[in-house]
C-alpha cells in the first residue's frame, strides 16, 4: 500500500492494518507511520477483540498522539468465527468517550446496525461513518442516507467503495443515485 501511494501521493493516501491482539501492536502503528501511511484500520469482529479492550485502547492512544484516524472495518463478509457483538457500532462508544478528539470511522454505516451508528455519530463529534459495501444494496444506501439526513449527521458520512468486494465505479453510481 505504501509503495502504491508513493507512486501518486497527490491523489492517494494509505491506511495501515493493525491487529491489536498480535504481538507488538504499537510497533505496527509506528511502522505504518514510518511507511508514510496516514491512518490505521482494525477489524474487531474478525480480529476477535472488543473495541474497548485495554490493548486496543493503547493503540488508539498512540494513534491520537500521532494524529492518525482509526477506521473500524469489516474484512469482507464476516466468517463464522467472527465475534458479531464486537462489530456493533455501540461498542465504540467507550472509545469515543475516552478519546473524544480521536477521529473514528465506522465502515459501512455500521450495517446492519445503521441506526446505532447514526446515534454514535450524533453523540460524538469525531466519529464518522463511510458507505462502503452498499453498491449491491442501493435501496439500503438510499434509506441509510435519508436516516442520516434526518439525524442531522449527513455531513459526517464519507464515501467508501468497499473495494475489492465492490467496484469503485459501481459505488459512485449508487452514491450519486442514492
Amino acid at each position: 500500500i505504501a509503495e502504491c501511494v508513493r507512486r501518486d501521493p497527490q491523489r492517494l493516501f494509505g491506511i495501515g492494518g493493525v491487529d491489536p491482539m498480535a504481538p507488538d501492536p504499537l510497533g505496527q502503528v509506528d511502522r505504518a507511520v514510518a511507511l508514510g501511511l496516514v491512518g490505521v484500520t482494525v477489524s474487531p469482529a474478525s480480529q476477535g477483540f472488543h473495541p474497548a479492550h485495554s490493548v486496543a485502547m493503547r493503540v488508539y492512544e498512540r494513534c491520537l498522539r500521532l494524529g492518525l484516524p482509526v477506521l473500524s472495518s469489516r474484512c469482507g463478509p464476516l466468517v463464522s468465527s467472527a465475534v458479531l457483538e464486537f462489530d456493533r457500532p455501540a461498542a465504540w462508544d467507550e472509545v469515543a468517550r475516552t478519546f473524544p478528539r480521536l477521529p473514528i470511522v465506522i465502515s459501512g454505516l455500521g450495517w446492519p446496525w445503521i441506526d446505532e451508528c447514526l446515534e454514535l455519530l450524533g453523540k460524538h463529534e469525531c466519529v464518522y461513518a463511510d458507505i462502503s459495501g452498499f453498491a449491491s444494496r442501493p435501496w439500503d444506501l438510499h434509506q441509510a442516507l435519508l436516516a442520516a439526513s434526518s439525524h442531522g449527521v449527513l455531513e459526517r458520512i464519507l464515501f467508501g467503495s468497499g473495494f475489492p468486494f465492490e467496484l469503485p465505479a459501481r459505488m459512485i453510481e449508487c452514491a450519486v443515485l442514492g
